[in-house]
């Protein structure tokens, strides 16, 4: 007999039939910028940690809105019966207990979390807000990593700040986290751009991260507990996280409004909607991979199932006010159960390589989603690396003396260098001077997102976005390279000091560099010339007749 190939989304969901235990074992979910990892522990609890893309903390680091946990009694595990399915197709997760199930999705369209929970008896439910920032915290040790690029040492140290749970006299949990401080002035200072601070808005104080919780049918037992009053065959809990610049007072006020508002929109009418925006995403584009020879045709599913699920993944959190993080997206867990000595015991907080995005790691989903045509998850991206275009170019006068922009390698994502890259003793070097020389002249960065952002207008044909984004942004690039070095005997730039990526500290006349900027600077020029000005085409057509023909050496 011949097993059926697989040519539809549903056979490629993920269903268990077992509880996950622990967070090692939770499926994640999202809307592009609330997610959850969300898991069934032995004792049938379901748990979820809840993340937002913009939750920043007071240093830099990307934090968890907090973890909650619902509790149905009586027990309704039975594990000849229990399923949970990950239903690509909808974007939700749903849990089979066999007489109660829970449908578990994040709405697309708006900031809100739902828990659906149906059964055939009454059933009593109780939501528990677990926080474990309750006190403050310094951070110190293997922690540390995940503060990786935040200068600390012993007379100067680093802390995780507490949390704020709010009392009211509603049937609500309220928590949020609010940055009191800041080390965003420290480190444009560090890096010879303190006057920035003195008139721009810093990104990091005030702001204010949070979660609202609340269900018809149950009431507050405590701050962080509610419990329904009498037992019921469904409850649908809502959860709606906030990010908002302010005093905690404004973020409240700010997060009761939006719960009213969608709570104003018909149940039935969201869920369809969120259903729809799925569809539509999953209609944009698919590769379905199979094999007529039975023994290879388990490895093209393979592959097939890979390819949607890396895009689900981008959906989830691809949509938000920051661009998907490399080093796990809003989908990392907690290490308490971690067999090994390396993380165990750390918080759902911690993220190696820290809150910086790394620009040849950040790149590599942004790349297919040119293909799939996933174009409004490459907007973040691009809107980063846009707002930080004015502290490039002051960057660039202050350390060189010429006009253009050029973006770090390892960058903060308000526009700078991490601390430790930079160098935070600087040992008397000038201000351009950087620390870390993997990086030190690593630049190419600039061009690549440049040359994506091109790809991007060549897919899209935005008129507006090539005018507003594309042709200001890669303009300071290319004229940025056009007057950082010399020209060389053959009349030629002479790329030196440069980099070869991270491999060769030293090099000269650098292949990528010099790809680049013909790849880039020629697509400039293919633009229709209503986007920009002649003296702008004149530049971009002499930087490509400067360029050398190859590279000289690497050291």
């Amino acid at each position: 007999m011949v097993k059926a190939q697989k040519s539809s989304l549903k056979d490629y969901n993920v269903a268990w039939s077992k509880p996950g235990i622990n967070s090692y074992g939770s499926m994640p979910i999202g809307n592009g910028d609330i997610g959850a990892n969300v898991w069934v522990e032995e004792n049938s609890d379901l748990v979820f940690y809840i993340s937002k893309t913009d939750a920043w903390s007071e240093i830099g680091r990307l934090l968890k809105l907090g973890k909650v946990r619902i509790r149905i009694t009586p027990n309704p595990f039975k594990k000849e019966s229990f399923l949970q399915e990950l239903k690509l197709e909808n974007g939700e997760i749903s849990f089979n207990y066999g007489q109660t199930k829970i449908n578990f999705w994040i709405d697309a369209n708006n900031p809100a979390i739902q828990v659906d929970v149906n059964s055939k008896n009454p059933v009593n439910v109780q939501v528990t807000y677990e926080n474990w920032r309750k006190t403050r915290h310094k951070i110190s040790g293997k922690e540390g990593f995940s503060a990786y690029g935040v200068e600390y040492n012993d007379d100067f140290p680093i802390f995780q700040e507490a949390d704020t749970i709010l009392t009211n006299n509603n049937n609500q949990i309220i928590s949020c986290h609010h940055n009191k401080y800041s080390h965003w002035k420290e480190n444009l200072e560090l890096q010879a751009l303190g006057d920035f601070a003195k008139t721009n808005t810093d990104p990091l104080l005030y702001r204010t991260y949070g979660i609202l919780i609340e269900s018809d049918g149950l009431l507050k037992n405590a701050d962080t507990v509610l419990i329904s009053n009498k037992a019921a065959k469904k409850f649908q809990i809502n959860i709606f996280p906030l990010t908002h610049t302010g005093t905690i007072d404004s973020w409240q006020a700010k997060i009761l409004n939006n719960a009213a508002d969608i709570n104003k929109i018909p149940f039935n009418t969201r869920k369809e909607a969120h259903y729809n925006w799925w569809q539509q995403f999953w209609n944009r584009n698919y590769i379905f991979v199979t094999s007529k020879d039975t023994s290879s045709r388990r490895q093209a599913e393979t592959v097939t199932q890979g390819y949607i699920l890396q895009r689900y993944i981008n959906a989830c959190g691809g949509r938000g006010n920051s661009p998907i993080k490399f080093n796990g997206s809003i989908f990392t867990v907690d290490s308490y159960n971690d067999t090994s000595k390396v993380y165990k015991g750390l918080d759902a907080d911690y993220r190696s390589w820290g809150g910086c995005y790394w620009f040849q790691n950040t790149r590599l989903p942004y790349w297919s989603m040119l293909v799939s045509g996933d174009f409004d998850m490459m907007k973040p991206l691009f809107e980063m690396y846009f707002r930080a275009l004015p502290i490039r170019k002051i960057a660039t006068q202050k350390y060189y003396k010429h006009n253009g922009a050029f973006y770090p390698e390892t960058m903060n994502f308000w526009g700078t260098y991490n601390d430790d890259d930079f160098g935070s003793i600087r040992k008397g070097w000038d201000d351009g001077y950087i620390s870390n020389p993997y990086i030190r002249y690593h630049w190419q960065g600039g061009l690549e997102i440049s040359l994506m952002m091109l790809d991007y207008y060549n897919f899209t044909k935005n008129a507006r976005f090539a005018k507003d984004t594309l042709v200001p942004f890669v303009s300071e690039i290319l004229t940025f390279f056009n007057q950082h070095w010399q020209n060389g005997a053959d009349g030629k730039i002479l790329f030196s000091p440069a980099i070869s990526l991270e491999t060769w500290h030293t090099a000269v006349n650098p292949l990528p560099e010099i790809i680049g900027i013909n790849t880039v600077g020629k697509k400039m020029l293919a633009l229709p010339d209503s986007f920009s000005s002649q003296s702008q085409r004149q530049e971009w057509a002499q930087l490509v007749t400067r360029l050398p023909k190859s590279a000289i050496k690497v050291g």
